[in-house]
């Protein structure tokens, strides 16, 4: 195995995406890529780093704000890679937040102008919202229905 990757295998970050699940990848993305190039009038930045941070978001021990190390995997760098992220931030595109507990770093990431400004208006989203999201797939709210009664 090679270092760097048992590195990144013993990491202290653990992190958790929250994304709308149920989309058309295919198709949203472009819709998603071409609504963040016009709000921000710039033809790839903003929606590249968006694009990347839905694509890299699913892998718990990666810090999406590590502008340094996204930068390098875009080939940017890394004060554009947070220009553009504090961008997207201020747009509601995108929210990151981390915590640390006992020497662990933890990173709630959430994705999605729907999904931050959910979460931005309400911090613990009932079952209803988060299944109307999309963070929630029909068959978890069904699991999640018949376990209230527990």
């Amino acid at each position: 195995m090679k270092t760097v990757t048992s590195n990144q295998l013993t990491s202290k970050m653990l992190g958790r995406a929250v994304i709308d699940r149920k989309r058309k990848t295919e198709s949203s993305i472009l819709i998603e890529q071409r609504a963040i190039s016009l709000e921000f009038k710039t033809p790839l930045s903003p929606a590249l780093l968006y694009n990347y941070y839905i694509s890299i978001c699913q892998v718990s021990a990666y810090d999406l704000t590590n502008d340094v190390k996204v930068g390098k995997q875009l080939g940017y760098s890394a004060r554009a890679v947070g220009d553009v992220r504090r961008k997207l931030q201020t747009g509601n595109w995108i929210h990151f937040h981390k915590f640390s507990h006992k020497h662990i770093t933890y990173g709630m990431w959430y994705i999605g102008k729907d999904v931050v400004e959910a979460f931005r208006l309400n911090e613990s989203p009932s079952i209803e919202v988060l299944k109307e999201l999309g963070i929630v797939l029909d068959a978890e709210y069904e699991i999640a229905k018949e376990l209230e009664g527990f």
